[in-house]
């Protein structure tokens, strides 16, 4: 089980009436993802993302969220097969 006790996103200028609705959306699709495992990772920062201002909120947050969940699985030990 993944647990967050913060998530701290920096979209570009022109995000600003969507961000916190993004940042919110990324936390949900985190919970969704369902990784697993055990570890913990203290701080965790990721590399710019591109992400295409013309998508949905919705399509950025799990963008986000896959970048995300990507960097954490070798902290984790998840297979991404529900194995762990």
């Amino acid at each position: 089980m993944l647990e967050i006790d913060h998530l701290s996103l920096t979209l570009p200028a022109g995000f600003g009436p969507r961000a916190a609705r993004i940042a919110r959306l990324t936390a949900q699709a985190l919970a969704a993802h369902g990784l697993g495992g055990n570890g913990a990772v203290t701080q965790l920062q990721a590399a710019p993302l591109r992400v295409d201002a013309a998508r949905s909120d919705h399509h950025i947050a799990r963008q986000i969220a896959a970048h995300v969940a990507a960097l954490v699985t070798p902290h984790t030990g998840d297979t991404g097969d529900g194995s762990c």
